[in-house]
């Protein structure tokens, strides 16, 4: 006898719930465990990152750190060797001597590159109530040798105190620094209006003028950074940079005969400045004297300075 085929209505009607088997179980979605576990390393790096991200922006926002940055970037020997300073950054860790109740010191080693080359230089600040001061500073020549560099000194009491160029007073370091800020940023309007404020606040601070002379040329303000490039030159006849900058304008203004003992200068001051050379040899050249310029053309090439290389194998050919 047949068994009656069995319908879809004969089958027990049950839910997923009451369904499961073993064999279901089996294949169920295993739930991740441990992921907070894993994911704690990964915090912890990210801590120590933004960490350090934080005491990098802290240390080149402070007062001690703006006002070596200041001296190097002003100082004539460091610009002798690198030229114009383009990175300054510190290296860590940092030495602080902090006793309780006592002075405080840090000394800071940078590294510097300028246009023309790199170095070191440490220096090693004092704080002495609410100023900070420099107590010295050096740096490595290019035979790797320690040079230490000079800074302005006056006495309190018994003690010495060295106190760095970038003005006298606390106010107007800040004017300078503040200069230089507005300068690296390219709101030139600004840093003319810092650099007024120290010329105003410290007559006799050659910096005040040099500096401004220099956002001047980037406005084309041509006349105005001249007089500042004069009255630099008036406050410290030993500036080469300045008569650079002289010898520049003199000769955008044809005048070669100003520009060339201008850049004479800048050469006595600086014998390894390949740029002088090379613009002291176009002069000579506006003015026809072919020879001399041949010689400046050859010496600027010696020192490294391309142009002046291309321009001397371009004469010389026939």
């Amino acid at each position: 006898m047949k068994k009656p085929k069995r319908t879809y209505a004969d089958f027990p009607k049950t839910t997923p719930e009451k369904g499961k088997t073993d064999t279901m179980r089996r294949y169920e979605p295993v739930r991740p465990r441990g992921t907070t576990f894993r994911m704690i390393p990964f915090i912890a790096i990210l801590s120590i990152i933004l960490l350090i991200i934080g005491i990098i922006y802290f240390i080149r926002h402070s007062t001690p750190f703006q006002i070596c940055e200041a001296f190097i970037r002003e100082n004539q020997e460091i610009r002798a060797m690198v030229g114009d300073v383009v990175e300054c950054d510190f290296q860590l860790p940092l030495e602080i001597d902090a006793p309780i109740g006592k002075e405080v010191r840090i000394r800071y080693s940078f590294d510097v590159k300028g246009t023309r080359g790199s170095t070191t230089v440490n220096i090693l600040l004092l704080r002495t109530g609410e100023q900070w001061h420099i107590l010295s500073a050096s740096y490595r020549d290019r035979q790797g040798s320690l040079t230490h560099l000079v800074v302005n000194t006056h006495l309190s009491g018994e003690k010495k105190v060295l106190t760095p160029r970038t003005g006298t007073s606390e106010k107007v370091g800040q004017y300078l620094q503040a200069g230089h800020r507005f300068f690296k940023q390219n709101e030139f309007d600004r840093a003319i209006a810092e650099y007024t404020r120290l010329a105003e606040a410290e007559p006799g601070n050659y910096r005040a003028y040099f500096w401004r002379g220099r956002a001047y040329m980037k406005k084309n303000l041509e006349d105005q950074a001249l007089n500042d490039f004069r009255k630099t030159i008036e406050l410290n006849p030993h500036h080469p940079d300045a008569y650079n900058w002289l010898g520049w304008i003199y000769r955008k203004k044809n005048n070669c005969n100003e520009a060339i003992g201008c850049l004479t200068k800048s050469i006595e001051l600086r014998p390894d400045n390949g740029w002088a050379y090379y613009n002291r040899g176009r002069c000579y050249h506006s003015l026809g004297n072919t020879q001399q310029a041949l010689s400046d053309f050859r010496k600027s090439c010696a020192l490294g300075y391309k142009s002046g290389c291309h321009t001397y194998e371009s004469m010389k050919k026939p």
